[in-house]
């Protein structure tokens, strides 16, 4: 049997050394190639393996020894490949006195399936194929094959790879070019459109808002204004009759085809909407940087973002850019947008906690921060950090044996050294109040007073006494 010229299916070329193991071309030995075996991991030899249809479980230096056993026995190459008979359905048939029993009839649904799909052309497993014996299968030619190269390119050039920092920022441009495609002032039709509809909720607003002022409502509902056409009069009864008792008084037209005055990211929302008559609905208001204020209800935030930072070597720097505003690491980005302005991460938690809500109001979206709390604080301390120095400083500090550490790993590392700064500083109130550290570090609940014990606690409010700058165990308490 002669050596064929042969090619990794990879395109490279096979080791020099190693073992004869034959390519297979239409299921049977189209020639040989040597394959060293011992730098091959486990998945590769079950591949192999499987192709030659030899046990493909245990351990590698077993693996190893059956495709040894193989190669070494090159006369009995084409009935391995071959295998024994097999009945498709019951498997492989057993054996009585040497002699094979005969075969049950085939089941009609197995001859249909044979029927679909067999001859198929034979998998190699990534095997080397053999070129100056190969025989194209009836499924391929070459015209097929360019074609699908072609398509191949095609698609890759329409949908280039992009990283998660390079898809944030095609997502802040097409916003971007979405809110310029959004600016109406130009459009006569859309213009005149909206001034009709400024001009019917002008006529309804002075039917439930006379110029002298806003009725007052009763039972017997409020009168309308009195109009000189009686056909005008008759829409006015209806018109009224179909009117709440309470309604929102609007003074300006809630359309307006001027372009904005100030820029989309400095709009600020009023409470103006109720859940009913006499319900108050509550808003929140923060500050962004530069002083700009946005104000929102519930209904303006959606559920937190579900976010994950885990590949750190990428997400780190994308996590940093989005934090805060107020340093030059801003790029303007966010997931969280709230009328339009992106949200930077450090204000998230305003956004979405309950607490400091008065007892008797409507809860503020409960339950939504429960989840992204501890991720919230694990993201505060990895920004710290990292912006403590310079990215080679960084993963310096977090690399072993020429490894980077993960992301539990890192995040790890941080609380022991947390801990070890607040165990300190705890040790070092108790020495220096002495007998008045149970009075000073205490807190009153149900009328007693209790000592507190937790180092970060006594550490937080030893920063707060002392004018230290705050540790990042504010959130731990």
């Amino acid at each position: 049997m002669a050596t064929v010229d042969v090619t990794m299916a990879d395109g490279t070329q096979p080791l020099e050394d190693g073992l004869d193991f034959p390519t297979i071309v239409d299921g049977a030995v189209g020639g040989i190639v040597r394959i060293n075996i011992e730098n091959l991991k486990k998945p590769r030899l079950q591949d192999l393996c499987r192709t030659y249809r030899l046990p493909h479980t245990g351990k590698m230096a077993l693996l190893r020894q059956r495709l040894r056993d193989f190669s070494g026995q090159q006369d009995n190459w084409n009935t391995k490949l071959k295998g024994p008979a097999r009945n498709s359905h019951l498997g492989t048939q057993s054996s009585k006195n040497g002699k094979v029993t005969k075969a049950a009839s085939q089941k009609q649904s197995t001859k249909r399936r044979e029927a679909l799909f067999e001859p198929t052309i034979p998998c190699t497993a990534g095997l080397p194929t053999g070129l100056s014996t190969a025989v194209p299968g009836p499924r391929w030619n070459e015209a097929q094959h360019q074609e699908d190269m072609e398509w191949a390119r095609h698609i890759l050039n329409k949908y280039p790879y992009r990283n998660e920092e390079a898809q944030l920022e095609l997502a802040r441009q097409q916003e971007a070019e979405s809110s310029l495609s959004r600016t109406f002032a130009g459009d006569e039709s859309l213009r005149q459109g909206i001034d009709m509809a400024n001009s019917h909720l002008k006529a309804l607003l002075s039917y439930v808002a006379p110029p002298g002022g806003i009725p007052e409502a009763s039972s017997s509902g409020f009168k309308a204004r009195s109009l000189s056409a009686s056909a005008e009069q008759t829409d006015n009864d209806h018109a009224s009759n179909r009117l709440p008792l309470q309604s929102p008084i609007v003074t300006t037209p809630i359309f307006n085809h001027q372009p904005p005055s100030q820029p989309a990211s400095s709009f600020v929302t009023a409470a103006t909407s109720s859940y009913g008559a006499g319900v108050h609905v509550p808003t929140r208001t923060i500050t962004l940087a530069k002083g700009q204020k946005v104000t929102f209800t519930q209904n303006d935030v959606r559920d937190p973002p579900a976010l994950s930072f885990a590949n750190l070597g990428a997400d780190l720097p994308v996590l940093n850019s989005m934090w805060d505003d107020v340093t030059e690491h801003w790029r303007g980005s966010s997931p969280l947008r709230i009328h339009g302005v992106p949200i930077p991460v450090v204000y998230w938690k305003d956004v979405y906690t309950s607490k400091g809500v008065p007892k008797g109001e409507v809860p503020w979206m409960p339950k939504q921060w429960k989840g992204t709390k501890s991720k919230y604080f694990d993201w505060k301390v990895l920004v710290k950090r990292w912006r403590e120095g310079t990215p080679e400083q960084f993963w310096s500090a977090f690399t072993v044996d020429g490894v980077r550490l993960g992301y539990k790993a890192i995040l790890s590392k941080l609380e022991e050294s947390r801990k070890s700064r607040n165990s300190a500083l705890s040790d070092q109130a108790r020495y220096e109040y002495g007998e008045q550290f149970a009075e000073t570090f205490s807190y009153f609940k149900n009328n007693k007073r209790h000592v507190k014990t937790k180092a970060c606690s006594i550490a937080k409010q030893y920063r707060t006494l002392k004018g230290l700058p705050p540790d990042d165990d504010d959130d731990e308490e």
